[in-house]
């Protein structure tokens, strides 16, 4: 169970009770755009291995997110069995004097049946999320080198273009002086100056023109892509630093609740009993909490996901 959002929509919070009354539509997450389309954009643009990475990647993390969405569905069911226990502990916790034993024997057998409960967390071992950290690190150190290789050399290409563009002014101006000096007297010297002379001026013109259009080349189209994903891939690094955190941190309490459970069941007595029903009470609500907050980072970083993808796309089709 979980919160049920259009996943197109930015997450707001909720409390715990919320997710408890909906389900987690995860045939409503979408990855966009959709794979299909991405392969053949790959095909008709013959895009840069880095940005063929960028994909895969980030394909990879949307699963990852999704299946986490169906692990907060799994312990969203098993939270029924411990509320079932709290609710028959809650006697214990009041202090009645005295307990039939068929109640110590309903509690005892809900506590088995919570103990023999798998946490849904374990499956995702600290190393998976860690591989996909160096993974996106990797990845986002690549397309910034890019990113800072293409402006250095669009830098150094405007240097030659300005130094160029002088250079030839000079020259054509010296050449249109230096032609005027020895044809002054002559007709053809007449007609020669002011044509030289018309053409370093114009000469000037086209190069200053040059110089202030704004056409991008193929490597400006590039580094813009890159940077795009660079931008996509920085977040999702963030995001999945949370999400890794909170996942140890609610799959430890899990492993923790099944831990003293067993430990009541073993020595079977009222003491332990009030000991874990007092833990399972004051933990409850930060449980929830997390694993709430887990839920919300999971559709954000689904959001995110989608969103660098269509910007990075929108720039290699050129929209």
């Amino acid at each position: 169970m979980g919160i049920s959002r259009n996943i197109d929509e930015p997450c707001s919070s909720s409390s715990s009770s919320s997710m408890m009354q909906n389900n987690v539509h995860l045939s409503e997450i979408i990855l966009q755009p959709q794979q299909e389309s991405i392969n053949e954009i790959i095909r008709s643009f013959n895009l840069h291995h880095f940005l063929i990475s960028y994909f895969e990647n980030s394909i990879e993390a949307f699963r990852l997110c999704e299946f986490l969405l169906s692990r907060i569905r799994e312990i969203m069911a098993n939270y029924r069995t411990t509320k079932r226990v709290m609710k028959l502990m809650k006697r214990v916790t009041m202090g009645a004097d005295h307990i039939p034993s068929h109640e110590f024997y309903a509690i005892y057998k809900e506590l088995a049946s919570f103990a023999l409960l798998k946490n849904p967390l374990s499956v995702i071992s600290p190393t998976r999320f860690q591989s996909k950290h160096d993974s996106h690190v990797l990845l986002l150190h690549k397309l910034s080198s890019h990113c800072r290789n293409i402006r250095r050399k669009r830098k150094v290409f405007r240097r030659l273009k300005k130094a160029m563009a002088c250079f030839l002014v000079v020259v054509c101006t010296a050449l249109a002086i230096t032609l005027s000096v020895f044809t002054i007297h002559s007709i053809v010297g007449i007609v020669a100056s002011p044509v030289l002379m018309g053409s370093s001026c114009i000469l000037a013109q086209r190069l200053k023109k040059m110089r202030n259009e704004h056409k991008m080349d193929q490597n400006d189209k590039i580094g813009a892509e890159f940077d795009v994903a660079a931008k996509g891939v920085f977040v999702l690094i963030n995001d999945f630093d949370t999400i890794s955190r909170l996942v140890r941190i609610l799959s430890d309490q899990m492993d923790h609740n099944k831990e003293i459970v067993e430990m009541c069941i073993g020595r079977g007595n009222k003491e332990m009993l009030k000991e874990v029903s007092r833990e399972f009470k004051v933990k409850e609500n930060r449980f929830m909490q997390q694993l709430e907050e887990l839920e919300e980072c999971l559709y954000l970083c689904i959001l995110n996901i989608n969103r660098s993808r269509r910007i990075v796309v929108e720039k290699v089709i050129g929209c």
